[in-house]
């Protein structure tokens, strides 16, 4: 290559790479490597503390998270205390400084804790810890220490340095330091009042008090006013590892489908969020920020967030703060309250922030304040991604359940256009008078009564009381299946009924019989002839009597019954051999619904409204599927 062209092309090409170098430091390298894989979503980029995901959905990693690396409060505060001290609070300040052992005693145990485990989790060195740094100590009088180190008593003076500074300003020369504890004490009681605070402690190492590194924390008087940071290395220690740690508190995700400013006001009854004074259902009529949450049980359930005060603590603690405190939820136990702090609409997220409470149990017990001292970010939550509720109480999913049961059967005769509708052996009737101003909505299995929802219009509004609602699964499965398809089988009844002129004559769509399914009748052969179970056996003599009667048909109904039987037999015995491989029940029930539609419609010809045998359709198609 010529000299001259050789030149120029080394000046092009440290241009480019200039060019590119520049590009790379202006525009961060991590967006140029953003597409070579995908990232766990957790919640926003920059997060306040450590997350983890459980169940898909992100939660605080309480493995990396101490006390000491908390957020710092966000606000400053005070409250009076009953007993007539003052907790106050600056923003950023560390939480440990703060917090008290007492206000965890409950929550967090850690009490329980002694210095030498501590020392251990946190990995600091006892032998090298003043005793100045346990703040404790400062109030512990010579009583004090005895009653929760009685060895002291046989040491001599001499092997506690420190407790001899303190006998030496309390008594005249003259005693030896070779005497014990127990023998200062027993001819000079006035000493046992005097507190470890009257001497430097700073000039001392912790060991020097003997065996003070292994007495739990709890055996030391006024333990619970002692601040997080007033215990050497306590505020290092990972919560995970506390004797009471905070974990997830049952396993129920949803999706945070829309954070909201408003709540629709037909929507009270869904509500998750409360106190625990007052319960986790707690409705909301104004200043209602919120998130809707998706999926499962909790499908269209709503989070209130701080705007919404409700009631909280107990005993005389329980009056700060007017006895109130943001509502919202406890996903991790009792040691902090976790609260839809705001809502970004236009964003579509929602920002977590977790709220503490100041506790004095023991004597006097003062009980714990409301949740106020806050907030503490904890995670930014967006639209669509997963987020972790804890568990939901039976009791609120139950009065979920029955809202949308009602509603329901309710909305299956409106689009029935009656006041009546019977599908196989559900009869489902509202029965209205409207001069008393009385109604009744019913729904009946044969001559059992599932439900009974009476309402009485009187001069203050509506009176309404569900006297009965006694819903199985597959109760529930039924109703929600005949909702789904009630236009359709109401149009299908009347017109089969048409054809003939004679409805009572016809069966409902419900109740018209196909072929067992070759799958089922597998699982049923092989179960007859080596055993059920203990728990599956019931009810088989009725699905036997069937088979014979109908030369091998079932509903519909009666063969999913018999597929969640062969199912439950198979979890029951997991460790025994199962030839039986059951097909999915979506698979079996589509199946079955297009069988029984061919024979319906083989059942009549469109024009001459002739029968036929409306069971071959059915037939030839489980005889293929064989």
């Amino acid at each position: 290559m010529n000299p001259k062209n050789q030149l120029k092309y080394w000046m092009f090409a440290g241009f480019l790479s200039a060019l590119f170098i520049h590009g790379w430091i202006q525009f961060n390298p991590n967006q140029w490597l953003s597409f070579l894989g995908n990232y766990p979503a957790q919640a926003e980029e920059s997060e306040a503390i450590p997350l983890k995901n459980f169940n898909n959905a992100p939660i605080p990693d309480f493995e990396q998270i101490t006390l000491g690396n908390l957020p710092p409060f966000e606000t400053s505060g005070s409250a009076e205390l009953p007993n007539g001290q003052t907790r106050s609070w600056n923003a950023g300040q560390n939480p440990s400084q703060i917090f008290t052992l007492g206000d965890f005693e409950a929550a967090f145990k850690l009490q329980k804790f002694d210095l030498n485990q501590i020392g251990q989790i946190a990995g600091i060195r006892i032998d090298v810890i003043k005793l100045s740094d346990f703040k404790l100590l400062e109030t512990q009088n010579i009583q004090d220490l005895v009653k929760a180190m009685p060895q002291l008593l046989t040491k001599t003076l001499g092997e506690m340095p420190p407790i001899q500074e303190i006998v030496a300003q309390v008594l005249p020369p003259g005693w030896s330091p070779d005497r014990t504890l127990g023998e200062i004490l027993s001819q000079n009681p006035q000493v046992q009042f005097t507190q470890l605070g009257q001497i430097d402690l700073s000039k001392y190492r912790l060991t020097q008090i003997p065996g003070i590194e292994t007495v739990p924390l709890e055996a030391f008087n006024n333990w619970q006013s002692t601040p997080i940071n007033g215990v050497p290395g306590l505020s290092r220690v990972p919560l995970s590892e506390f004797p009471n740690a905070p974990a997830p508190v049952g396993n129920m995700v949803a999706l945070m489908d829309v954070p909201l400013q408003q709540i629709e006001q037909d929507r009270q009854k869904r509500v998750i969020s409360g106190s625990q004074q007052e319960g986790f259902n707690v409705p909301c009529d104004k200043d209602c920020m919120h998130v809707e949450l998706a999926q499962g049980g909790l499908q269209g359930a709503l989070w209130i967030g701080k705007t919404q005060l409700v009631k909280g603590g107990f005993g005389p603690l329980g009056q700060l703060n007017s006895g109130k405190e943001p509502a919202g939820r406890h996903p991790f136990g009792d040691g902090f309250k976790v609260v839809v702090e705001s809502v970004d609409e236009a964003k579509g997220t929602a920002t977590l922030a977790m709220y503490f409470r100041i506790c004095q149990r023991g004597m006097p017990d003062l009980g714990c304040s409301p949740y106020f001292l806050g907030p503490l970010p904890l995670m930014v939550v967006k639209e669509k991604p997963p987020i972790f509720v804890g568990s939901a109480a039976i009791s609120t999913l139950e009065s979920f359940r029955q809202t949308e049961a009602l509603g329901l059967l309710n909305q299956i005769l409106e689009k029935a256009k009656t006041d009546e509708i019977q599908v196989g052996d559900y009869l489902i009737s509202r029965r209205r008078n409207l001069e008393n101003g009385k109604g009744q909505l019913c729904l009946k299995k044969g001559d059992r009564e599932l439900v009974k929802y009476p309402v009485q219009k009187t001069p203050q509004g509506l009176i309404k009381q569900v006297d009965k609602i006694n819903l199985t699964q597959w109760d529930w499965q039924q109703i929600q299946f005949i909702y789904r398809n009630t236009k359709s089988l109401n149009a299908l009844d009347t017109s089969l009924a048409g054809s003939v002129g004679n409805q009572d004559s016809l069966p409902f769509v419900s109740q018209i019989k196909v072929p067992l399914h070759p799958d089922l009748k597998k699982a049923w052969e092989y179960l007859n002839q080596h055993g059920w179970s203990a728990n599956t056996q019931a009810g088989n003599d009725r699905i036997k009597a069937t088979l014979e009667q109908s030369k091998g048909r079932l509903r519909v109904a009666e063969q999913q019954e018999l597929y969640y039987k062969c199912l439950l037999h198979h979890q029951e015995l997991m460790s025994a051999p199962n030839p039986i491989q059951l097909p999915s029940i979506q698979e079996v029930m589509k199946d079955l619904e297009r069988w029984r539609k061919e024979a319906i419609s083989a059942h009549y010809t469109p024009t001459q409204h002739q029968a036929i045998n409306r069971e071959k359709a059915a037939d030839t198609q489980a005889e293929i599927a064989l």
